[in-house]
């Protein structure tokens, strides 16, 4: 009867512990699952953090894109604008220079022909007319070259600010360009960053998971064991006692 009792008691401990063994399995699934809900949603939190700053790093990239590109255009619009009214100006001031010299030349002329008819009338030679023809000929070729000159500098000043301009345009768009590809190699390294980081974050988790079952396994065995001792113990002490 002793040895019966005591192998019932120690049955009951038996159960008692697997309950006990049973219930913090429970637990211990319970908190792995909670655990692995809230890991789950902070990597969706983080991706879905991550995939908004890429967004808006793409939505500035293209508004400062827009942005060059309108200053450009506008450049380059004013370029045009300078160039054709300075273009009009020079018209505009060459035939101012050339209306005056076209009658003074006139005057000059019939101011000579005067003289020299006077002079044929009063001496009756001939050369002092040719001459101030020549020379008032050779005054006017000399004003024109003059002026020619001036407008080739001119010209070359305006084709100089011209090549200035388009510099400066071309600069502003390769440093807009440049702006561009760091833009882009920063969302590229955020991108790559963020893959990183959720990959090592499920990568933990998945190995905290894993690490659950072996954990309970361990703790089955050893309280199996504990049982199976005590309930040989008891016996031994019953089986002593009998004795």
């Amino acid at each position: 009867m002793a040895i019966k009792l005591a192998v019932l008691q120690a049955s009951a401990a038996a159960r008692r512990s697997a309950d006990k063994i049973g219930k913090a399995a429970q637990r211990e699934e319970a908190k792995a699952c909670m655990a692995a809900a809230r890991a789950s949603a902070r990597l969706l939190k983080a991706e879905d953090q991550a995939v908004e700053k890429a967004r808006l790093l793409s939505e500035k990239a293209a508004e400062k894109l827009c942005r060059e590109e309108e200053k450009l255009a506008k450049i380059k619009y004013d370029a045009e604008e300078r160039a054709a009214l300075k273009a009009a100006q020079k018209a505009q001031s060459a035939l101012d220079k050339l209306a005056p010299n076209k009658n003074s030349a006139t005057l000059a002329i019939g101011e000579t022909d005067v003289i020299s008819q006077d002079t044929l009338m009063a001496d009756g030679i001939g050369e002092t007319s040719t001459l101030v023809k020549s020379k008032s000929a050779n005054s006017l070729s000399q004003r024109q070259a003059a002026e020619a000159r001036e407008a080739s500098r001119e010209m070359a000043s305006k084709q100089n600010r011209l090549d200035e301009e388009e510099k400066a345009v071309n600069q502003a768009a390769r440093r807009a360009n440049a702006d561009l590809v760091r833009l882009a190699n920063e969302v590229k390294l955020a991108e790559e960053t963020r893959n990183w980081v959720l990959m090592r974050k499920a990568t933990r988790v998945g190995a905290q998971a894993n690490k659950i079952p072996e954990k309970l396994s361990k703790m089955a065995k050893i309280m199996r064991e504990r049982q199976h001792n005590s309930a040989f113990e008891a016996m031994r002490e019953q089986l002593q006692r009998g004795a």
